[in-house]
């Protein structure tokens, strides 16, 4: 992103957009089915073809079957002893249905990585690295059919916020890095996009923050719950208190937001629960979602759910994906890249690291 950054630079004025993260943490489907909630996210993706949708993979908490030892999702990628093995891609499931997001001109598909907040093993986290890495091309349940499954970047989940956590996610990202390069060289597909995102969901002290924003391209800097209520609501495991509800007019520097407002253009704001208390609706949606936008960080994402739901009003994928296109279409401006994502399809992924 740094290098995405300095290019943007060279023009004097360009169009900032905020693109939309999608962190799509659901079983997709299978051979004669699609999750809804699955289908909802093609849909939304093919209904913005100018936005950006950076969408996150997450069959187990990482790629493999071994990925979340706590079984969370387990089972669900095959091993060598299943009849319709293959060795990358999950399972034939994951590969019919991921193969429909890559087809997307506009979509740009995120690895997940889980890092315990900087406790899982080095060792486990490259392991799950390397296995996104290859994902390239995998058959389906169609007989003869091979697909494109590639994956274009990585999602570091649960990251330190602490500043002892700098050398371990600093050497994970430089293996990250080299890992995808020498795969991608490959794989002749040096023109491919790589993103590489750390959730942190917090700002950290201004000093690591930094840190974390120079060796990655975006930071998720604030991820929260806009229910005030999580209890009356149901929604206490996503929600756990205390916490503040979201609402973008309470964003400052070092709360919610950077404490540099030039790394603005590559922060992160998820929003979990989009439901009352506060009253939710779709005015309300939308006056949040134009005030991010209006602040010029590189994506976010809300939802009336979990993680895993698209399909709940007011904020669908849908009806955010309608509201990012509005938001956006407002065509602000801003000299020399600052203030916003400056998505270009097809920039040769070595120039985002």
């Amino acid at each position: 992103m740094r290098g995405l950054l300095g290019l943007t630079a060279l023009a004097a004025t360009v169009l900032a957009r905020t693109q939309v993260m999608v962190p799509l943490y659901v079983y997709p489907g299978n051979s004669t089915w699609t999750n809804p909630d699955w289908q909802a996210a093609v849909d939304a993706i093919q209904a913005n073809p100018h936005l950006h949708f950076y969408v996150v993979i997450n069959p187990n908490s990482g790629p493999l079957n071994t990925s979340d030892p706590t079984g969370y999702n387990g089972g669900y990628c095959n091993v060598q002893t299943d009849p319709n093995y293959i060795p990358h891609g999950c399972n034939r499931d994951w590969t019919t249905h991921l193969a429909a997001i890559n087809k997307l001109h506009n979509a740009q598909t995120l690895g997940y990585v889980w890092t315990d907040y900087g406790a899982r093993a080095a060792a486990d986290v490259r392991a799950d690295i390397a296995e996104w890495s290859k994902w390239e091309t995998a058959p389906t349940w169609t007989a003869g059919e091979t697909v494109n499954i590639s994956i274009h970047g990585l999602w570091f989940d649960e990251v330190g916020a602490a500043s002892s956590n700098y050398s371990t996610y600093a050497d994970l990202l430089t293996y990250a890095n080299a890992t995808f390069e020498a795969a991608k060289a490959d794989q002749d597909d040096q023109g491919g996009l790589y993103t590489v995102v750390l959730n942190v969901g917090t700002v950290s002290n201004a000093t690591y923050e930094a840190q974390l924003f120079q060796m990655a391209s975006a930071v998720v800097t604030k991820e929260t719950c806009y229910t005030s209520n999580p209890a009356a609501s149901g929604v206490t495991a996503d929600c756990p208190e205390p916490y503040v509800p979201f609402d973008y007019t309470a964003l400052t520097n070092g709360n919610g937001l950077p404490h540099d407002s030039a790394f603005l253009p590559q922060s992160v704001i998820i929003v979990h629960q989009f439901v009352g208390p506060p009253n939710a609706t779709m005015a309300s949606l939308k006056e949040q979602i134009d005030g991010v936008v209006d602040l010029g960080v590189h994506s976010t994402y809300f939802t009336s759910g979990s993680w895993h739901n698209t399909t709940i009003s007011p904020a669908t994928i849908g009806n955010v994906g309608k509201l990012m296109k509005q938001a956006n279409s407002a065509g602000r401006t801003v000299a020399g890249g600052s203030g916003g994502s400056s998505w270009m399809p097809w920039v040769p992924w070595t120039w985002l690291q």
